[in-house]
C-alpha cells in the first residue's frame, strides 16, 4: 500500500503519479518517500501496461520542495565523513536516474513551486509543463544554505541550457518565475490549471519510447563543455573571480558548484553525477553548511512565523501609527510603515508648534527621541495628554541608550512599554530587536510582534539592558576596530580584514586615507586582525547570553547576522564558537588576551562549557 505517492494507470497506458507526502503541508524528500518513489519507478519501468507517465503533486501548496534540512543539519555534528554524507542522498539520486532511463516518456505537470530536489525531479523527467500562476517558481536554491544540488542539478541543467545559462542560476540559487522559466528553457510549456495535465498527457502519448537527450548517442552540451564551452572564460574564470570577491573564500559551496559543472560536463552524465555527489558530501559534512542551514533557514523560518509570539492572543495589526522624532530614525520608521500600507502620523517634536492632538486614534506609538530621559519623559507626557486613555495603545521606544526599566519607572503604564530597536537607521536591516523589560505585558509583546510582521522584518526578542543585545554587539565590534586604530594598526588593514572575514559592515566608518602609521609600528598579521573582530564580538554575545539579555541561541545568532552583519558563513556569534570548537575558541581567547588585553579573557561560564563540552545548541 502506498502512503506518499498514488499511481493510477488509465486505459491508454498513461500512469498518473501523484506526490502527496503524508503529514506534510508540502512535498519533501524523506527516506520513506524515496523508497516509495523507487517502487513506483520500478513499476513504470517494468510493467508492460504502462506506456508512459505524468508526475504531478497532490498538494495544493505546490509541486515539491527539496530535502528536509532537519535531516541534514546535524551531519557535521555527527562526524559523518564526506562519503557517508553523500550516501544520505544516494538512493534518491539513483532513483531519479532510473526514472530518466526508464525507456518510456515521462512528463512533469508542475502545479506550483518546484525547488531544490523537487525541481531536480522535474529535470529527470523528459518534458516539463508549468502552471501559469504568479506564485509559481522553479529553481535550485541549495547554494544559499551552503550545499549544491545533489539530485543531478549541476549536471542536467548545463546539459539542458548550456553552461553559460545554467551557472548563474546554480550560483545564485534564485527562484525563477513562469515566463522567465519558459524563456530560459527550464520548462517546455506554460499553461493554465485546466490545461496542465492534458498538455503533459498529450506529450507522453506523442513520444513513445522517449530517450533523454543527453542519453542519446552523439549528444553534445549546448555551447560546449568545461574549458571548451562558449564563454568558458566568463563562465569559469570570471565566475571564480566573482565568487572569491563575494565570499572572500569563506563559503565553499559556490566553488564546489563551479567545479562540479566544470569537471562533470566534460564526462558522460553518470560520471558527472558521481562528481556532483562527491562535492555534495564534502559540503554537507562541513561546518559552513551546518551554520547556513541552521541560521538562514531552520531558525529564520520560525522567527518570521512569529514562533516566539505569546500564545493564545488574537492578532492585532497596527491601524494607525504615531511616530515621534526629528531625525533619520523616525523617518525610516515612518517610511517602512507607510510602505506596507499603515496609516502614519509623524510628529517633528523639535517644532515648537507641534500639535500632539493629531495622535488621537493611533493604536501604536513609536518614539525615536534621542535626547535625555528627562526630555523624553516630558514629551511623552504631552503626547499622552493629547491621546487620552492608553488602554489600547502600545508605546514603543526605538532608542535603547537608556534602559527600558529606567523609562518605565517614569511611565504610568509600564506594561504597555516595549523597545523596538531598528539597528540601521538607513533602513537596510532585515531584523528588528524587540526589547522587553520586567513588566512588559504579553499583550504588548504580542502586538509588537504583529507590528514587525506588518513591516515584513525578522523579529527577535531580548530582555532589557543598556544597549540591549544588538547595541552591545555593535559597540564591541566597532570599539575593537577603534582600539586597533589607536594602537597604530593601519585603517586599511582593519577594514580589509573585516571584509575578508565576511563582515557585511566595516568597523571604521571614517577610516583615514593613506598610511598614517608611524614607521616604527610593527603591523599585526591579517589573521590576528580578523580574529580580534570575530572574537571580540562573539565574546560580547556570550556575555549577553550569560547575563540573560538574550535567552535563545537562535535569537543571538539571527541578531548577529541580520542586524550587525556578522559573517553569514559562521551562522552567527554562538555558531562561530561551536564552529571553531568551544575549547579552540577559549584557547584563542587566552592567546588574544595575552597579546591585546584582558577584554579577550573568556568568562568562567564559557570556560566551563569548554571543559564539559556543553554546546549552546543541542542536537536538532
Amino acid at each position: 500500500m502506498t502512503k506518499h505517492i498514488q499511481i493510477v494507470v488509465d486505459a491508454e497506458g498513461i500512469a498518473l503519479i501523484s506526490l502527496d507526502v503524508a503529514g506534510r503541508s508540502v512535498n519533501v524528500f524523506t527516506p520513506e518517500f524515496t523508497r516509495e518513489l523507487r517502487t513506483i519507478v520500478d513499476a513504470v519501468t517494468n510493467r508492460s501496461d504502462i506506456l508512459g507517465a505524468v508526475v504531478t503533486s497532490g498538494k495544493p501548496a505546490g509541486f515539491m520542495a527539496g530535502a528536509d534540512l532537519l535531516d541534514f543539519v546535524n551531519v557535521h555534528d555527527r562526524g559523518l565523513s564526506p562519503r557517508d554524507a553523500a550516501g544520505l542522498v544516494a538512493d534518491a539520486a539513483a532513483t531519479l536516474r532510473q526514472l530518466e532511463r526508464c525507456g518510456k516518456p515521462v512528463a512533469a505537470a508542475i502545479n506550483g513551486f518546484a525547488l531544490g530536489g523537487g525541481f531536480e525531479l522535474c529535470l529527470a523527467c523528459h518534458y516539463r509543463v508549468l502552471l501559469d500562476e504568479p506564485k509559481t517558481v522553479v529553481g535550485l536554491p541549495e547554494v544559499t544554505v551552503g550545499l549544491l544540488p545533489a539530485g543531478g542539478g549541476t549536471q542536467r541543467l548545463p546539459r539542458l541550457l548550456g553552461v553559460a545559462k545554467a551557472l548563474p542560476l546554480l550560483l545564485s540559487g534564485r527562484h525563477v518565475g513562469g515566463a522567465e522559466a519558459l524563456q530560459l528553457g527550464l520548462v517546455d510549456a506554460l499553461v493554465s490549471a485546466n490545461d496542465l495535465l492534458p498538455t503533459a498527457r498529450r506529450w507522453v502519448l506523442a513520444h513513445p519510447g522517449y530517450v533523454q537527450i543527453w542519453d542519446r548517442k552523439g549528444f553534445t552540451i549546448p555551447g560546449g563543455a568545461g574549458a571548451l564551452a562558449s564563454h568558458a572564460n566568463e563562465s569559469f574564470g570570471v565566475g571564480m573571480a566573482r565568487i572569491r570577491r563575494d565570499t572572500q573564500d569563506n563559503e565553499p559551496a559556490p566553488v564546489a558548484v563551479l567545479a562540479s559543472v566544470y569537471e562533470g560536463t566534460l564526462l558522460p552524465i553518470d560520471r558527472g553525477l558521481a562528481i556532483e555527489s562527491a562535492y555534495f558530501g564534502q559540503l554537507l559534512a562541513g561546518p559552513v553548511a551546518r551554520n547556513l542551514m541552521r541560521t538562514m533557514f531552520i531558525h529564520s523560518g520560525p522567527a518570521r512565523r512569529l514562533a516566539r509570539r505569546p500564545e493564545g492572543l488574537p492578532k492585532h495589526p497596527v491601524r494607525r501609527l504615531g511616530v515621534l522624532g526629528d531625525g533619520p530614525l523616525a523617518t525610516t520608521i515612518a517610511v517602512w510603515a507607510a510602505n506596507v500600507g499603515i496609516d502614519v502620523v509623524s510628529l517633528d517634536v523639535a517644532n515648537p508648534n507641534v500639535n500632539y492632538q493629531v495622535l488621537r486614534g493611533c493604536d501604536f506609538i513609536v518614539d525615536a527621541l534621542i535626547d535625555g530621559l528627562q526630555l523624553k519623559t516630558s514629551i511623552r507626557q504631552l503626547a499622552v495628554e493629547a491621546i487620552g486613555p492608553l488602554e489600547s495603545v502600545v508605546w514603543a521606544s526605538a532608542v535603547v541608550e537608556q534602559t527600558l526599566t529606567d523609562q518605565a519607572a517614569k511611565w504610568h503604564q509600564p506594561e504597555a512599554l516595549i523597545g523596538i530597536h531598528l539597528p540601521t537607521p538607513e533602513g537596510s536591516s532585515k531584523l528588528v530587536e524587540l526589547v522587553q523589560h520586567a513588566t512588559t505585558s504579553h499583550q504588548t509583546l504580542a502586538r509588537a510582534f504583529d507590528f514587525v510582521a506588518q513591516l515584513k522584518k525578522l523579529p527577535i526578542v531580548v530582555n532589557d539592558g543598556p544597549g540591549a543585545y544588538i547595541g552591545r554587539l555593535s559597540r564591541a565590534y566597532i570599539e575593537e576596530g577603534q582600539v586597533m586604530q589607536a594602537e597604530g594598526v593601519m585603517p586599511a588593514l582593519i577594514q580589509n580584514a573585516a571584509r575578508q572575514a565576511g563582515f557585511l559592515n566595516l568597523p571604521l566608518s571614517n577610516a583615514v586615507r593613506g598610511d598614517s602609521v608611524p614607521p616604527a609600528i610593527v603591523q599585526p598579521s591579517l589573521a590576528d586582525v580578523k580574529n580580534r573582530l570575530l572574537y571580540a564580538t562573539a565574546l560580547e554575545s556570550v556575555r549577553c547570553f550569560e547575563a540573560g539579555i538574550v535567552t535563545d541561541p537562535a535569537d543571538a545568532d539571527l541578531g548577529a547576522v541580520f542586524a550587525l552583519g556578522y559573517p553569514k558563513w559562521t551562522g552567527g556569534t554562538l555558531s562561530f564558537i561551536e564552529t571553531v570548537s568551544l575549547k579552540g575558541f577559549v584557547d584563542e581567547c587566552d592567546r588574544l588576551a595575552g597579546l591585546y588585553g584582558d577584554r579577550f579573557h573568556p568568562s568562567k561560564g564559557l570556560r566551563e562549557r569548554a571543559t564539559t563540552g556543553q554546546k549552546f545548541y543541542p542536537s536538532i
